[in-house]
């Protein structure tokens, strides 16, 4: 499997196989993936058994909840994993942190939805 993406074609980089990863715990500075975060999941050629990826921001209700540009990057890669993966029940993308009484929007990783994917939040406590 391969993951095309715009900044990964303009970064030499291996891909990696990683059959046993099942979590992945991502920690955003600014709120949004920045594109060093993309090319390095775009380098990921398999990963099986990822059944979760969660996204920790403190300031979520901070920033612009429309989701664009790198969204739209995320949502492909994400979108792609989920074609592939085999953990039953299928992917997730968690919002850690989240604000309460906040929802997602449904449009937002309207491409990773379609693959199968859900969008889950962890409220803040």
């Amino acid at each position: 499997m391969e993951f095309l993406d715009r900044f990964a074609q303009e970064i030499p980089h291996h891909t990696l196989s990683l059959p046993a990863l099942t979590t992945l715990d991502i920690k955003l500075q600014g709120g949004n993936p920045s594109p060093q975060l993309i090319t390095i999941l775009s380098s990921i050629s398999s990963a099986p058994a990822l059944d979760s990826i969660a996204f920790e921001y403190d300031e979520w209700s901070d920033m612009d909840t429309s989701f664009q540009d790198p969204w739209v990057d995320m949502d492909r890669w994400l979108a792609r994993a989920a074609e592939h993966t085999n953990a039953q029940g299928g992917l997730s993308a968690i919002f850690k942190r989240w604000p309460k009484g906040q929802s997602v929007s449904e449009g937002f990783l309207r491409d990773f939805r379609r693959a199968g994917g859900q969008v889950k939040i962890d409220v803040q406590r």
